[in-house]
């Protein structure tokens, strides 16, 4: 699944591509700075979020 990722410590916007659900680390190619990116994480989240705003209807 192609992302696009911020680095919040220098702002560069880079494109990275998670393969699984699994947690994947991308070094920003700009500074370096490691950002960590957990797809099942953020999947529930989206998922929980969705629940919440369909409840009420």
């Amino acid at each position: 699944m192609p992302m696009t990722i911020r680095c919040y410590q220098c702002g560069k916007v880079y494109d990275a591509v998670l393969t699984s659900e699994e947690t994947h680390e991308f070094p920003c190619p700009a500074c370096g700075k490691v950002e960590v990116y957990n797809l099942a994480a953020l999947r529930e989240k989206a998922e929980k979020i969705i629940r919440q705003r369909t409840r009420g209807r």
